[in-house]
């Protein structure tokens, strides 16, 4: 889908057609719009190839009339392997008729910018359009992150009574998410310090400051991903130990009822046998059989329990 956006009076809006000075939003683009990227905008095909990417790595480069930036952006996995997030590439494309943003994937950052949740968003500057897409990509990690934790929160309390691997596994799926954010965040921050350092960052007192906060807001999100990291991976550890713990406890119990429930069993089995028994003619001998079937039972459920067996 390719849809064509400017700003009026401080909001964006969006276009009917090409304008200069637009910005053109690019998602999960088809063959024929592929085409069109490649004929009318002049995008080189192999960097569609590489935006289209999921592996694709962060990096800037210039080809042709285009600055070229490809910066790594979470989203909400919707695939089969149940990792909550991924990240996948966001290619920015920068001339001096327009900018372009194109990704594989419906994300939330382009649509932040869509629904104009990003204030005095700026087209008519394209180092402030540029960082101002960078800040809000490094939001959007610390907002994932805020809700894999409260998701990691929701699953500790479950996981204190549970018996099976379910719970630990989601964990583990969480994990595979910290990794991809470790990953692509690091890989922007290396980006994000070389377009620091290129032509394209002469930039005025107040760009400046901004770009250094796109850059600390990065860092915080690889400080809170390692932390997240590093707490997620002890917690799989220690409750891995929980629940083989609970399963011992549960394998316990039903091996101490066993063997209570075994004791009216062993007395009955011995007073079925087809020999001479004590007291079998006696007209109390069923109420006696029970008694002492009754009476075992009593103190071995009394012994377990001293044993803390029950």
């Amino acid at each position: 889908m390719i849809e064509y956006f400017g700003t009026q009076n401080n909001l964006v809006t969006k276009l009917p057609a090409l304008e200069r000075k637009c910005w053109i939003n690019v998602t999960a683009p088809t063959a024929q719009e592929i085409d069109v990227l490649t004929h009318q905008f002049k995008i080189p095909s192999d960097i569609l190839t590489d935006i289209l990417d999921t592996d694709e790595s962060a990096r800037i480069e210039v080809e042709g009339r285009y600055l070229i930036i490809i910066v790594k952006i979470p989203v909400l996995n919707n695939d089969d392997s149940h990792i909550p997030y991924i990240t996948v590439p966001l290619g920015i494309l920068i001339s001096n008729d327009y900018f372009i943003s194109i990704s594989n994937i419906e994300n939330d950052v382009t649509n932040d910018v869509i629904h104009n949740r990003i204030k005095n968003f700026d087209m008519s500057n394209n180092r402030r359009f540029v960082l101002q897409m960078f800040l809000r990509i490094s939001t959007q990690y610390l907002r994932n992150l805020k809700d894999i934790n409260r998701t990691q929160r929701e699953i500790e309390k479950k996981i204190n009574i549970s018996v099976k691997n379910e719970e630990l596994l989601k964990l583990l799926e969480m994990e595979k998410s910290l990794v991809y954010f470790s990953t692509s965040l690091k890989s922007n921050e290396l980006m994000m310090e070389k377009l620091k350092r290129s032509k394209f960052s002469k930039m005025n007192d107040e760009e400046d400051d901004l770009i250094d906060d796109v850059i600390i807001e990065n860092r915080q999100a690889i400080e809170q991903t390692t932390i997240h990291t590093n707490i997620l991976s002890g917690t799989m550890d220690t409750f891995a130990s929980i629940i083989s713990n609970n399963q011992n406890v549960v394998i316990k119990t039903l091996t101490t009822i066993t063997i209570v429930l075994m004791i009216p069993t062993l007395v009955a089995s011995f007073y079925g046998m087809n020999i001479e028994l004590p007291y079998e003619k006696g007209p109390y001998a069923f109420v006696i059989v029970l008694g002492i079937s009754l009476f075992l039972s009593v103190v071995g459920v009394l012994y377990f329990r001293k044993k803390d067996l029950f």
